[in-house]
């Protein structure tokens, strides 16, 4: 199947922090499916939509839209 996003290894720590808003998270969609994040509040939910959205840079990792970086 053709891996339409993925999401390696992302985490995001605020400037001045040390404390993680969100520690290596990852996740792969391939064309013809479909899927739900789900989790309690706090868990990273939209901080990881907002990286792959561009609206948040990582402080590590990598996101690839079409098998090219984003």
């Amino acid at each position: 199947m053709t891996v339409l996003l993925q999401a390696r290894d992302v985490t995001v720590v605020p400037d001045g922090s040390r404390r993680e808003i969100l520690s290596h998270a990852s996740i792969e969609i391939h064309a013809g499916e479909l899927h739900a994040l789900v989790g309690p509040n706090g868990a990273g939910k939209s901080t990881l939509i907002s990286v792959i959205a561009g609206d948040v840079t990582p402080t590590s990792g990598s996101v690839e839209l079409d098998s090219g970086p984003l």
